[in-house]
């Protein structure tokens, strides 16, 4: 999967976010937007996986058979998750597992019980999520992202509400199961993104 942006700019109101945004996401590489508070590193990303429009400007999606893929359709080949997704709270844990990947597949067709033990959340399995603590929260978004089968996967501050241990296994769950996809972080935190070797840098 590559992702062209050509002249991609978006404006809320009567003021610009960005203006002509070229670049190219090429399928398997590490990418990391970075850029002051408000540069709209988040607003990008909401563009990228066609969840909310850009006021101009052209996105192109091309699979490996360089095939264009329609915005509408490019969900189906993305995973992602951000500090403002929401989960089902009145759902257990081990019954939002189920529930997610009832609609999605997990990457090498992982059972429940393999990914309640990949994230090490076992002993919470019955649990409800509204008794989740934000980083547990936090941690169970970055999973079902990384554990879910697909082409591009996109973080959005990724360290958000997670303590130094936490972090560490989130990086460890990366470097374990990113495999050959694209991967676009967007952070501030250089420890969210050192894994990535290409920089986006929005001013």
């Amino acid at each position: 999967m590559n992702i062209k942006l050509e002249n991609i700019s978006k404006k809320f109101g009567t003021q610009w976010v960005f203006k002509d945004l070229n670049y190219l996401f090429e399928e398997g590489k590490k990418y990391a937007l970075i850029g002051p508070n408000g540069s709209g590193k988040s607003t990008l990303l909401k563009i990228i996986i066609a969840k909310i429009p850009f006021t101009k400007g052209k996105i192109f999606y091309t699979n490996s058979t360089n095939k264009n893929v329609n915005a509408e359709d490019f969900f189906k080949y993305t995973s992602i998750a951000t500090t403002s997704m929401s989960l089902i709270e009145e759902f257990s844990l081990e019954e939002l597992l189920k529930f997610h990947f009832k609609f999605r597949k997990s990457i090498h067709q992982y059972s429940t019980s393999e990914i309640l033990k990949i994230l090490d959340l076992e002993k919470e399995k019955t649990k409800f999520i509204s008794n989740f603590s934000s980083g547990m929260k936090q941690r169970l978004k970055i999973g079902l992202a990384i554990l879910t089968e697909s082409n591009v996967l996109i973080l959005d501050e990724p360290g958000a509400n997670l303590d130094d241990v936490a972090k560490l296994w989130y990086k460890t769950l990366l470097s374990d199961y990113l495999g050959g996809r694209m991967l676009i972080i967007a952070s501030n935190e250089k420890s969210d993104y050192e894994m990535c070797d290409n920089i986006v840098e929005i001013l």
